[in-house]
């Protein structure tokens, strides 16, 4: 159990929320945007679970050292997980959306969301083949009008894993993950493969550089697997979607601000683990 949520804490990115002295700045007229949106849905199963965890949470804060801010925070995050009697009608899927905007050059503003779905107990026969049918996206977006007053930034997360119920050993997993700083250096999208994922379509785009930058990866395709001894899977797909606005000088706040909403998730997979004797 412990290594599991240590692999959840890790994807998570959880760090101590704090908030860090913030610097006087003159206020003036400004405009930045940020926002985190990842969308995943599972379906077409071969085999259903003996039960199901679903959670979301979110965080946003706005602060304005001058005390005339403009700056605006939401997050939002939805997760489903429906059993039918046929395996092949069972689905998951969930939503993370965060999005700020600053409207003058000392706003700071920032938002996280989190949603996750745990499939619990799919008894796979000996000799039998597991297998679900995936589909989902991330997509990034900042926007500033002058790179010597603001800074963006917008990251996610979206992870999907099969663990072995009995040694807790994680199996396969794919996962997305990107960040877009705006206005440095280091900005990516991309998605990673490790396992039995048969990747069907892959689609990859973005416009690194300048005050407006973009990324958005798409991926659909198919987990299968043969297992040649009875074995119990978990299943565990979650998201962490993350915006920030702030002055250059208050940037390194920002991943400070940036932590709240993971922690709840965390605290409830714990909860219910604990309560499941895993």
């Amino acid at each position: 159990m412990q290594r599991y949520l240590g692999l959840v804490k890790h994807f998570l990115l959880i760090a101590t929320p704090a908030i860090a002295t913030l610097i006087a700045s003159v206020p003036a007229q400004a405009a930045t945007l940020a926002s985190s949106e990842a969308k995943f849905q599972l379906e077409n199963f071969s085999i259903n679970p003996k039960d199901i965890f679903t959670d979301v949470g979110a965080f946003t804060e706005t602060i304005s050292p001058s005390g005339i801010g403009g700056a605006t925070a939401d997050a939002s995050a939805e997760a489903n997980f429906e059993i039918f009697d046929n395996p092949r009608q069972t689905s998951a899927n969930n939503t993370s959306f965060s999005k700020v905007i600053g409207e003058r050059a000392d706003d700071i503003a920032v938002a996280e969301s989190i949603a996750g779905v745990i499939g619990y107990n799919f008894l796979v026969p000996k000799g039998a083949t597991f297998s679900f049918d995936y589909s989902g996206f991330l997509e990034l977006l900042t926007s500033i009008d002058n790179p010597v007053e603001e800074s963006a930034v917008s990251e996610g997360l979206v992870s999907l894993m099969l663990y072995d119920e009995k040694d807790g050993s994680l199996l396969d997993s794919i996962s997305l993950k990107g960040k877009i700083a705006t206005p440095n250096n280091g900005d990516f999208i991309t998605y990673k493969n490790a396992g039995n994922f048969s990747i069907a379509n892959a689609f990859t785009q973005n416009s690194f550089g300048g005050v407006k930058e973009f990324a958005r990866t798409d991926v659909n395709g198919r987990y299968s697997r043969m297992f040649a001894s009875e074995t119990s899977l978990r299943l565990v797909e979650f998201k962490s979607n993350r915006a920030a606005v702030a002055v250059p000088e208050n940037t390194s706040s920002i991943g400070l601000v940036m932590v709240g909403g993971a922690m709840i998730i965390v605290a409830k997979i714990k909860r219910r683990s604990m309560l499941k004797n895993l």
